[in-house]
């Protein structure tokens, strides 16, 4: 903001009636502009925003610059790369590791598995420069963004059956609708476990060898119809026995509430449901 502060003041004293002798401009010239908080500053430069033709109309001056197509914008561009730099997604990514809520260990769990195995997890903001590293990611607004596109959110098939779930509890279903068929088989072959799962029988999903990542998938606990800002319980497809015409055994394991932000309906699959969802 404070290059902001000084190009409004700059802007400032060249928008003022051309009759003012140049230290009579300096004097309508607010200094301290740059010291502001922001929320202040951007607060003032909104407040005294002019559109085009407008400050010609009340000065009588025909070169007036626009406040509004000239200020305004450059607020949003110094946003614009303010937003940008690494110290403030630092910053950010700092406190979501150290909130004081549950939130903290879905993000500290999410860098977890972005680190090499063995790798300590420091909290440190001194030491947070070393786990970039270990990520091989090239900024932190990366780290950040990968955390929540491959963690705290995601895209999930949803199985739909009212009941009581307890984290960390598995329980057994047997999958027979042609929907969930549909589901079994499209989490199996996105997480690599379609041939693991087909090969033998109660085949063990959890392993991350060979490039696999445990299927998942949204057990919705509701008897009603679904609505986007509900909550249900995502699960993780640890034994699997698949059959013949496409139907199902399996072991699911709850590791996570989450909130349905949005829902769709997959075309041609008999209302198999998905969600994007985020952990809470």
């Amino acid at each position: 903001m404070t290059e902001a502060g000084k190009e409004f003041n700059e802007l400032s004293a060249d928008t003022q009636d051309a009759s003012n002798t140049p230290q009579e401009r300096r004097e309508k010239v607010f200094h301290f502009f740059s010291e502001l908080h922001e929320d202040i500053a951007n607060h003032i430069l909104l407040f005294i925003a002019d559109a085009p033709l407008e400050q010609s109309t009340e000065r009588g001056n025909k070169n007036a610059l626009s406040s509004l197509t000239h200020i305004v914008p450059l607020v949003n561009k110094t946003f614009q790369d303010m937003s940008s730099t690494d110290f403030f997604w630092k910053e950010s990514l700092l406190r979501q590791l150290n909130r004081d809520d549950s939130q903290r260990y879905h993000w500290q769990s999410g860098l977890r598995q972005l680190l090499p195995k063995g790798t300590e997890l420091s909290l440190e903001a001194d030491k947070l420069d070393t786990v970039l590293q270990e990520t091989k990611e090239k900024c932190y607004k990366d780290l950040y963004r990968r955390i929540m596109t491959t963690y705290i959110q995601g895209q999930y098939p949803i199985f739909i059956m009212p009941c009581q779930l307890r984290l960390g509890e598995a329980y057994g279903l047997h999958l027979f609708e042609p929907r969930y068929r549909i589901m079994v088989r499209d989490i199996l072959e996105s997480s690599g476990n379609y041939n693991a799962a087909t090969e033998q029988a109660g085949a063990d999903l959890s392993s991350e060898e060979d490039g696999r990542k445990p299927p998942l998938l949204i057990h919705a606990c509701l008897g009603g119809r679904l609505s986007p800002g509900e909550y249900a319980c995502l699960v993780q497809l640890v034994h699997c026995t698949l059959y013949d015409y496409g139907t199902a055994d399996v072991m699911l394991l709850p590791i996570s509430w989450v909130r349905m932000d949005k829902l769709w309906v997959r075309p041609s699959s008999g209302d198999l449901f998905y969600a994007k969802a985020t952990r809470v």
